[in-house]
């Protein structure tokens, strides 16, 4: 680890320390910190009179050398290529003693760990995954803004980046510049895109900021296909307890050269909060205009407004007390059709949630939730949607009716049953709509989480996620009762042994199961078709391994021995009856020159 800090005859420091026990899930900290200030950081402590501390400058070369052996299914036939061997070069220099320019240069991450599956059967959205890689995670602080205007893995598979972050008097500075070779978020690309992404941030007293941010994302295939994104954020502390968070941001977006580029789009959100130990609460307004695209972030739901708040009591036990904690939180959240919203009509989307959490000695926790929801069917979502008759003709597809008190009930444990053994997860058992038909359905969802540690050496972890949703006939009359609409399990399970300090075993073993049925019309029963094409059922399994051997006598001396595939077939555990899709047998060596 390193320090950044300006070179004169006396500093003084803010810093912070604290220690967390895990077993109690208690934290103590060097300076006193209270809920009661918003601002975690500007009840840092202060070290004075440091003298005589020079600063040293900063260069690291890192070379890394990767030899790797592929396997693909593109033809029908798996076939393994012939080893090959690639060089990268990573670098880091420091330009000021507050300022690092980070480089890189064909860089391999392929041990990096896969991410985990989610369900996707009966999601409208992208889903999220953490950032893992490690170039891109450092100082990616500096990149945060209250939308999430920079999201790194836009940049699939890059060729090369640069990245400068650091302070330069009241501000952080932070500049990404990337040439991806997997361009493929952007229509009809082919290419490589260039990223260009720059924040500021300045501090303003203690506790408050102001900053902006501009993204760039430009096709180099000819395309002239390009994204833009400006943004301003204000953050302010306003009488230690609440804070006020603006942004507001527009983008400029053009998918090829045939398209004309849309105007400027604009992006508001405003959000109010009260922190505190017993009662804290907080209200936000997002609207967000329905050509707004930020293709180096992750925006979500272009076109929708929506209003939130939320509010938290907690109450505390006596020292000693088996039940440490009780807290209740209420929360709302509200979406509006962008032009609709502005025009004065209701919403579309309703959730009223209540959530009472117990807290107990020896940081288990027991939380509930309970939900009022509402939700109403888009036409213009289903514009393409037609009924297909027994005769073979096609009906027009008429959207049902708005989907009124949708119940929820969800139990979320963190239970540590021993030091080595703990259980975590949530279960839950919802009404909930079937986006793909416009129908009401029920789902049952359990997400057991065991994670065990025998030894100081030894840590496993088992993840197991099923949903099995179910059409509502009670609401539906033309369906048969209790008629299943999909089914998933997905399995993860993680080894990882600590040798020594320097040696450490990785295997993670996935499996996705899902099955669908076909799209029903929840008026007749009859199948669904969406562009003339009948929407039958989908039966699939994939399973994935990762082994990662990897040896690191000091910070950026690594070696990595790996092997990953993935494979599809049946919806089985029986590995036997699926075929290898892909797969990757690397060795990988980088060492870490310090000048």
């Amino acid at each position: 680890m390193s320090l950044r800090f300006r070179e004169t005859p006396e500093q003084a420091w803010g810093i912070q320390v604290t220690r967390e026990v895990k077993r109690t899930r208690f934290r103590q900290s060097w300076a006193p910190l209270t809920k009661d200030v918003s601002s975690s950081l500007g009840q840092s402590g202060r070290l004075v009179g440091l003298q005589e501390i020079h600063p040293r400058r900063l260069v690291e070369l890192n070379p890394v050398a990767t030899g790797i052996r592929t396997g693909t299914n593109t033809t029908g036939t798996f076939l393994k290529s012939d080893p090959d061997g690639e060089f990268g070069f990573n670098t880091r220099i420091g330009v000021t003693q507050n300022m690092v320019l980070d480089g890189t240069y064909n860089p391999d991450f392929s041990q990096i760990e896969a991410d985990v599956s989610q369900i996707t059967v009966n999601e409208r959205f992208a889903l999220f995954f953490p950032e893992k890689r490690p170039f891109f995670l450092n100082g990616t602080e500096i990149f945060n803004t209250p939308q999430r205007l920079v999201y790194t893995r836009q940049i699939v598979d890059p060729v090369g980046g640069l990245k400068l972050t650091g302070k330069l008097g009241n501000f952080n500075i932070g500049y990404i510049g990337a040439l991806d070779d997997s361009p493929s978020s952007i229509m009809g690309g082919s290419g490589r895109a260039r990223f260009n992404i720059l924040r500021a941030r300045g501090d303003i007293g203690t506790g408050s900021t102001i900053g902006v941010l501009y993204t760039g994302r430009d096709m180099t295939d000819g395309s002239g296909a390009f994204n833009r994104v400006v943004s301003g954020d204000v953050r302010l502390l306003l009488g230690g307890r609440y804070a006020l968070t603006t942004q507001v941001a527009g983008s400029v977006d053009r998918s090829d050269m045939d398209s004309q580029s849309t105007g400027f789009s604009p992006l508001v959100m405003a959000s109010i909060d009260r922190s505190g130990r017993e009662f804290t609460w907080n209200v936000t307004f997002t609207d967000i205009h329905p050509d707004f695209r930020a293709r180096s972030g992750f925006i979500t739901r272009a076109g929708d407004t929506q209003l939130d708040a939320r509010m938290t009591v907690n109450r505390f036990g006596p020292p000693g007390a088996i039940l440490e904690r009780t807290s209740i939180t209420a929360s709302a959240q509200n979406f509006f059709d962008h032009n609709e919203f502005w025009s004065g009509s209701g919403l579309f989307e309703h959730e009223l949630n209540v959530m009472p959490s117990f807290t107990f000695r020896g940081g288990r926790t027991l939380t509930f939730m309970i939900r009022n929801g509402y939700f109403r069917f888009q036409p213009e979502r289903y514009a393409n949607y037609a009924t297909l008759d027994e005769d073979g003709s096609q009906s027009p597809f008429l959207t049902p009716e708005a989907l009124k008190n949708l119940k929820a009930f969800m139990v979320f444990p963190r239970i540590r049953l021993t030091n080595e053994f703990s259980l975590n997860g949530s279960f839950m058992a919802r009404e909930t709509a079937i986006f793909a038909e416009a129908s009401r359905g029920f789902e049952l969802q359990a997400r057991p989480e065991i994670q065990w540690s025998p030894t100081d050496r030894l840590e496993l972890s088992l993840d197991h996620t099923f949903s099995k949703i179910s059409r509502d006939s009670s609401k539906q009359h033309a369906m048969v009762p209790n008629e299943i609409y999909s089914t998933v399990h997905i399995t993860n399970i993680k080894a990882q042994y600590l040798f020594s300090r320097a040696l450490m075993a990785r295997m993670i073993l996935q499996y996705d199961l899902d099955q669908r049925e076909a799209l029903k019309d929840p008026a007749t029963g009859h199948q669904l078709t969406i562009f003339g094409q009948a929407q039958g059922p989908r039966s699939t399994g994939e399973f994935q391994g990762q082994f990662l051997l990897q040896y690191e006598p000091s910070p950026g001396t690594i070696f990595y021995i790996g092997f990953s595939r993935l494979m599809e077939g049946e919806r089985t555990y029986r590995v036997s009856t699926m075929s290898p899709v892909e797969e990757g047998l690397f060795l990988k060596l980088s060492y870490l020159f310090r000048i």
